[in-house]
């Protein structure tokens, strides 16, 4: 599955604040999940980012020194 557009993710943001809906009626609204909209919703007001977060991933190097110190 791919990540909501940052347009999309931007108009949920906004209709919560502005319509003062709860995070529920907001979720339905957007035929979304409770815990996107309030994940969402937290992120933003710590950060002021809607952007999807970016998985992290092992470097090449770092997956190597794992290897060696098990061995």
């Amino acid at each position: 599955m791919r990540a909501y557009s940052n347009d999309f993710r931007t108009k949920i943001v906004e209709t919560n604040w502005f319509e003062l809906e709860s995070i529920q009626q907001t979720a339905d609204r957007f035929g979304v999940s409770y815990s996107f909209v309030w994940k969402l919703l937290n992120r933003y007001g710590e950060t002021g980012l809607v952007n999807p977060l970016v998985p992290w991933r092992r470097s090449q190097t770092e997956t190597q020194h794992f290897k060696n110190c098990l061995w």
